[in-house]
């Protein structure tokens, strides 16, 4: 056979059958593509629904927070929270019961504090709200799919777990940290991990979430642990328990509502008995057939 005769024989078209033994042993093909990754505000959306549940619900909650190289220095609160909708919560400090009646209002980005024994609340500055507490409150209820936009980086581990990773930029100027790296697991949609930057740009604290909880309220979080930034500053935990459904519209969520919310627990206290649950002195809050 000449070499021309070679040539012409090695151009002759594959059978049929071949063709597609190829195509299936290689895959799609480039432009058939995957599936595009899902839209960064859809991520956000849903990850959100998980770690800060829209709907009205009450629970219960403690945060424990420890400093390293200070030993005995470990601090215990428990606290009690109701929650109406993503923008409104209270939450009332049950322990240390020195302390007890000392209460929170989140309300659309703005924050009161009132004192166990003060008749009114007070407006918390920016500085305030990012410290202690106050500050795992703001990381626990603060709305960030109202008011951040996202930007998804790509995807990224945390833990060995493929995430998708989101930057979100604050649309409103009173949000604590202008800044917020956001990985989401790529398969079930739960928020894993989250940076917090200030205002420098320097990351301040990072939040690790889970695990989550089937709960009355659907998927919600059992723990939030958060870090001082660099490492090894201060670490809270946040433990989660007893969620239930809530009538919110029962709470009046403005500072003249604390008060007497806050009143109405204080007036059920016994200083020989534990401070009183929500059921005790907030009944209407789980009125049946709301």
């Amino acid at each position: 056979m000449t070499l021309g005769a070679k040539c012409r024989q090695r151009r002759r078209p594959l059978p049929l059958c071949c063709v597609a033994a190829l195509a299936v042993a290689a895959g799609p093909a480039i432009g058939a593509g995957a599936a595009s990754p899902p839209d960064a505000r859809e991520i956000l959306g849903r990850a959100e629904a998980i770690r800060s549940p829209g709907v009205p619900f009450a629970v219960e909650f403690s945060i424990e927070t420890s400093f390293p190289g200070l030993p005995g220095s470990t601090q215990l609160a428990t606290y009690s929270l109701v929650a109406g909708g993503h923008d409104h919560a209270l939450v009332l400090l049950r322990d240390p019961a020195a302390n007890f009646g000392g209460t929170l209002l989140i309300a659309e980005g703005r924050y009161w504090l009132l004192l166990p024994r003060s008749t009114r609340a007070i407006e918390l500055s920016e500085s305030s709200i990012v410290r202690g507490d106050v500050g795992m409150g703001d990381i626990a209820r603060t709305n960030l799919a109202a008011r951040y936009e996202p930007v998804l980086l790509g995807q990224e581990s945390v833990e060995g777990e493929p995430c998708w990773k989101l930057e979100l930029t604050a649309t409103d100027p009173r949000c604590s940290y202008p800044r917020i790296l956001y990985w989401v697991s790529a398969a079930r949609f739960e928020p894993l991990q989250l940076e917090y930057h200030g205002r420098t740009g320097s990351p301040l604290k990072r939040a690790r979430c889970g695990p989550y909880l089937e709960s009355a309220i659907g998927l919600a979080p059992a723990r939030i642990e958060v870090q001082d930034l660099p490492p090894g500053g201060r670490t809270s935990t946040m433990v989660f328990s007893s969620y239930r459904k809530a009538n919110a519209g029962a709470l009046d969520f403005t500072p003249d509502g604390m008060v007497r919310f806050r009143d109405a627990a204080v007036s059920r206290w016994r200083a020989d008995r534990p401070p009183p649950r929500l059921e005790e002195f907030a009944p209407s809050l789980f009125t049946r057939g709301r």
